[in-house]
């Protein structure tokens, strides 16, 4: 059975910033390899596929080869070549919204000015992939 792991990471952290300087795509990278260390021990029953994206828009190897996988499935259902097109731009749209959130913390222009950042981005991420996952088991692993 297949478990996905989503994860975003601030590509400009002091944390991250010095990797992420000289390749890109470091912080996703990092963040894929902690999510895999954290799950390890779940590693003899579940695939799990870390899916890290960085605030910039680098998402992980692994992430960029399920989000390929799940186009390819996606496109083989509704035969419209521009499924993982719509995947990746609903991908960057989501965390583009987030970054907005963070940096502004408003979550859209109707609600008045918050203090703390709002987590609705990630959590359309997550039920994007929620949705993804569906999809990726019913179809057959």
């Amino acid at each position: 059975m297949r478990h996905v792991g989503v994860t975003v990471s601030d590509t400009l952290a002091q944390s991250y910033v010095h990797e992420t300087s000289q390749t890109a795509g470091a912080a996703a990278e990092a963040a894929a390899e902690r999510k895999r260390n954290k799950y390890s021990s779940l590693s003899q029953s579940y695939l799990l596929v870390p899916i890290a994206a960085e605030t910039m828009g680098a998402v992980s190897k692994d992430g960029m080869d399920f989000l390929c996988e799940l186009g390819r499935r996606i496109t083989q259902c509704t035969d419209d070549h521009r499924e993982s097109a719509f995947l990746f731009q609903l991908l960057s749209v989501l965390i583009q919204r987030y970054n907005a959130v963070a940096v502004l913390g408003i979550p859209s222009p109707t609600q008045p000015p918050r203090t703390k950042c709002s987590r609705f981005s990630i959590c359309s991420i997550f039920s994007l992939v929620f949705l993804a996952l569906v999809i990726y088991t019913t179809e057959g692993n």
